[in-house]
């Protein structure tokens, strides 16, 4: 179950991104450009020209009046029923993946809400440059039917974010449909309806020689504002493609959401099997993720790693130390013993007055740390991966990061081990 502080938190970060977007669209949505209708006259509606959204996520399944107060008022379709007209679409020029031509971007509504997006795809592009653009910003293909990239007929499609992007392209058309991935059957996950599959890989995690299939998902978190790109209850599913078994894998309870989940399925532990590593930002100026690192044996789930904002993990270094007279600091490094001087004379400038005077230390400033940070990497080049950990060393503030404490660990057998630390200056 998600915090009260989560929530909050959630609800802050959910309302910061809606302002931040509509503060960014703001400066072009104020010229229109004139559509003309087949008969050559001009339209009475505009269209006005906005580029990509910052994701595709944030509009879809929500109200399309949060798609017109963002980019402004497009062109909108209707079809006609029993009851009258029914608005099917709105209509803008928009920006996608860095193609160069504004593309015509049809927001498909149903009811009060946004279901879907199709762009048309310039026919003048080869097949090969769009895969190109595409692939560029969302990864390789979920699947596809791509063995050739310059073929005249080509089907594929992304996962990104909880965002589904399928590409036909063929000679007389190239359309790119988006909607939200959508988890099937939530209730067997304990996800509500209002969940959402973050990204899917193959990878032998169960240990028999065949390739998995691993599914991330959650629930999207509501809030006051409607939906939130908080997604919380964060659960790994693994397809055994010897028993055609589910196997559930739920990260504790303290680090199951987060912003933006995303998980890789690497070798860490050594026994040859890839095992799973879930990450989700938390949000806020503290910049903490929750990390989770869980691996298969006998067709049940083990985490190796859990670490959040709130209980925290052995892998985290604890060091302590204080500003010194001079323009330095010092710091130690509770596990190792080991004590470094940093350097802050390039900040003279910033203490001098207030922390310092005249070299002379004015007021006793220890140090703080700040957020952790992981990432696999294979150190050895041995097929087994290691973490590489990155912390801050805050100074004054938050803001004010003066060092970086760097470690390796390794998970090997399943315990973790220190393998190296350093504290390095931010020149």
């Amino acid at each position: 179950m998600i915090s009260k502080g989560k929530k909050i938190a959630a609800s802050i970060l959910s309302l910061s991104l809606i302002c931040s977007v509509a503060s960014g669209y703001a400066s072009f949505a104020t010229e229109a450009q004139t559509v003309q209708s087949d008969s050559g006259q001009a339209a009475s509606d505009t269209q006005y020209i906005a580029p990509m959204p910052v994701t595709a996520f944030v509009f879809l399944d929500a109200p399309y009046k949060n798609l017109e107060s963002v980019i402004g008022e497009g062109q909108k379709s209707y079809t006609k029923s029993n009851t009258g007209e029914k608005l099917s679409s709105i209509d803008y020029s928009q920006n996608w993946f860095g193609i160069e031509k504004k593309l015509n971007t049809s927001y498909i509504v149903e009811g009060e809400n946004v279901s879907g997006i199709k762009v048309d795809m310039p026919l003048e592009l080869t097949n090969e440059d769009i895969l190109s653009s595409i692939t560029k910003e969302l990864g390789a293909p979920l699947q596809s039917n791509v063995s050739d990239y310059k073929a005249s007929e080509i089907k594929a499609s992304w996962l990104k974010y909880g965002v589904l992007y399928s590409l036909d392209a063929y000679s007389d058309s190239k359309t790119l449909s988006i909607s939200l991935a959508k988890v099937e059957n939530p209730s067997k996950y304990g996800l509500s309806q209002n969940s959402t599959v973050m990204s899917k890989k193959t990878a032998d995690v169960t240990g028999d020689g065949k390739a998995d299939t691993v599914t991330l998902m959650g629930q999207n978190f509501q809030d006051d504002f409607g939906k939130s790109i908080f997604m919380e209850h964060v659960v790994a599913v693994v397809e055994d493609s010897s028993t055609g078994k589910e196997i559930i894998v739920k990260p504790s309870e303290s680090s199951d959401g987060g912003y933006q989940p995303d998980m890789e399925l690497l070798d860490f532990d050594g026994d040859n099997t890839s095992d799973i590593f879930i990450s989700a930002a938390t949000g806020g100026s503290g910049g903490y993720t929750n990390y989770n690192l869980v691996t298969i044996k006998d067709s049940k789930p083990i985490i190796l790693v859990s670490y959040d904002i709130y209980s925290g993990y052995n892998m985290e270094l604890d060091f302590e130390g204080s500003f010194k007279d001079g323009y330095k600091a010092s710091v130690t490094v509770s596990q190792t013993g080991k004590t470094y001087d940093i350097d802050l004379s390039e900040r003279k400038d910033v203490y001098e007055g207030y922390e310092y005077k005249d070299n002379k230390l004015q007021r006793e400033v220890p140090i703080m740390q700040g957020a952790l940070y992981l990432e696999p990497v294979d150190t050895d080049s041995d097929g087994t991966y290691e973490f590489a950990a990155q912390q801050s060393i805050k100074g004054t503030c938050n803001a004010d990061t003066i060092a970086l404490v760097k470690s390796t660990w390794s998970v090997k057998g399943g315990d973790l081990k220190l393998i190296t630390s350093d504290v390095e200056d931010l020149k």
